[in-house]
């Protein structure tokens, strides 16, 4: 399961919960939408589309219904 807690502050790190471990994801400047990461774990997302990629896993796209 992956679990993403938003930052408080608009300038603070997102922290994603994934296999039981808890990563800070930085804000990162995109062009438009928003976007966090820690260099090699990042999402990525505007309006109701969001991606998440690792390292190690194959991106994922996912979006609101």
């Amino acid at each position: 399961m992956l679990v993403m807690h938003w930052p408080a502050k608009p300038d603070g790190p997102a922290l994603l919960e994934m296999n039981g471990r808890t990563v800070p994801l930085q804000p990162e400047r995109v062009a438009s939408g928003f976007g966090y990461g820690d260099g090699g774990t990042y999402i990525r997302g505007k309006g109701n589309t969001l991606y998440f990629q690792t390292p190690r896993a194959v991106r994922a796209n996912c979006v609101a219904r």
